[in-house]
């Protein structure tokens, strides 16, 4: 072979073997992401993701799919929290609780949540969960509010197992700091479940 420069950025697929003068077989290795810090940072996102590419693979291959959205629908109808002066006591939110039967073991729920809020004393913060079979989940709806005039629609997600049987969700608020109450508004607040099951 004539002699040439072989650039291992230019490789496709990433690894590609060549013969040398001799006939000899080369292993060329391209260099390591200048980026793998980057991807490292991003790893739960990255991992987040899979997760709903694996759920919406599941609902490809025959898993039957259900959805149910549960928002009040009296349009006049507001609801404090907290109804106590404690913090951190949870309370339930009206409209959000859904129950749901599966018989797949590898069964999930996309849950998102959704919560028109205002009135709070400026200062305050409140936080929101979702509650599953009496288990909290990880991720939170945060209000804090600048004044009391103050208003704003939050919302969050959460994936979670409902594996093979009757589940309870719903969502509950709490006070985390401050004083006052923070006012969810109707029918702007809801939760919607989509279940995929296999």
């Amino acid at each position: 072979m004539d002699g040439m420069t072989v650039h291992d950025d230019d490789l496709e697929p990433l690894r590609k073997n060549i013969l040398d003068n001799d006939n000899r077989l080369i292993v060329v290795e391209p260099k390591v992401s200048e980026h793998s810090d980057l991807l490292n940072e991003h790893q739960d996102e990255i991992n987040d993701l899979d997760d709903r590419m694996s759920i919406l693979e599941d609902a490809d291959s025959g898993a039957t799919v259900s959805m149910f959205s549960v928002p009040t629908s009296d349009a006049t109808t507001v609801q404090r929290i907290p109804a106590g002066s404690d913090n951190h006591k949870l309370e339930a939110i009206k409209g959000t609780k859904v129950k749901v039967s599966t018989s797949g073991h590898k069964a999930r729920a996309l849950v998102t949540g959704a919560l028109d809020m205002g009135n709070a004393k400026a200062g305050s913060v409140f936080y929101f969960v979702l509650r599953v079979n009496g288990q909290d989940q990880g991720k939170q709806i945060i209000f804090g509010s600048p004044g009391s005039s103050f208003r704003a629609t939050a919302s969050q997600f959460w994936e979670v197992p409902v594996v093979r049987g009757d589940h309870t969700l719903e969502l509950f608020g709490a006070r985390d700091s401050g004083e006052g109450t923070v006012s969810v508004n109707f029918p702007h607040a809801g939760m919607t479940v989509t279940v995929f099951d296999s």
